[in-house]
């Protein structure tokens, strides 16, 4: 009966790795370009002369909506920037509800707050990179004025002030 067992417990036993069964698995990546944008142009609202409360707009194609209390004139120039990443594909593009501190003459005593519209749809949206895999979006904005702002220059330097911030995503 013990021989009869241990051959029946062997024989089940050995039954177990009958069924066993490996395989290799494989992995795969696609390397993309990465993504960069860079400013090649700022955004310049150019002379402004206020004379109480008000918003000055300039869309992103550099067109500006001067209130009628207001003179403006001199150079007006929106945004401009260059996107290159993976070509011929779609990139999203926000500024995710940033905004600029224009200080005065750069130091920040009194400021200004700039809005950025993108040329994409306003505050984001989308753009496909070209065979090269570069494209351009430009921007415009706002700054609205409270009427008591000195005559000076205002600019959203990195000491005192700061720039607004686009994002860009795959």
């Amino acid at each position: 009966m013990k021989k009869l067992f241990l051959g029946v417990l062997f024989t089940f036993g050995s039954l177990s790795s009958i069924h066993a069964a490996t395989t290799t698995g494989e992995a795969h990546v696609n390397m993309i370009t990465p993504l960069s944008i860079e400013e090649t142009q700022s955004i310049d609202f150019g002379d402004v002369a206020i004379d109480g409360p008000g918003t000055l707009s300039m869309d992103s194609s550099g067109n500006i909506s001067c209130p009628s209390a207001y003179i403006c004139g001199g150079t007006v120039i929106s945004a401009s920037f260059t996107i290159s990443g993976k070509e011929n594909t779609e990139v999203s593009i926000t500024t995710n509800g940033s905004t600029a501190r224009l200080a005065y003459n750069g130091l920040g005593l009194d400021s200004l707050l700039f809005t950025p519209v993108l040329s994409t749809d306003g505050t984001g949206g989308s753009l496909t990179l070209d065979e090269s895999g570069s494209g351009i979006i430009t921007a415009g904005g706002s700054i609205t004025f409270t009427g008591s702002e000195k005559a000076g220059t205002y600019i959203s330097n990195h000491v005192n002030g700061w720039g607004y911030q686009i994002d860009i995503i795959y």
